[in-house]
């Protein structure tokens, strides 16, 4: 599988579709220079679009797409987001979230 492009909403204004751009590495950094206002948050929603060649998963493979567990990432497709020290009380974390690939019905 090969990420093809990330897009969000919610984020604070100064995140751009430029800063979105996915990186040699395969990750996507968002600027945290700025600082919300005091006692406001923000949730954040992301969509990622992937390339799969289908013809190289085995049978095997798509049985351990087919399932998720954040904590495996042999199952499932696990993303995995890093978050900075805010400084403000937001610990440093790193939260994983895990989607469920299938296969398309020709």
């Amino acid at each position: 599988m090969t990420l093809k492009s990330v897009w969000g909403s919610g984020g604070p204004w100064w995140i751009t579709l430029d800063d979105y751009a996915i990186q040699p590495d395969g990750s996507v950094s968002l600027p945290t220079e700025d600082t919300l206002p005091a006692g406001s948050s923000t949730t954040m929603t992301f969509w990622n679009t992937y390339t799969v060649n289908a013809d190289t998963i085995t049978e095997e493979g798509w049985k351990a797409l087919s399932t998720c567990d954040p904590k495996d990432p042999s199952k499932g497709l696990t993303t995995a987001v890093d978050v900075a020290d805010s400084g403000a009380g937001i610990e440093a974390g790193t939260y994983s979230t895990c989607t469920i690939v299938t296969r398309a019905k020709n």
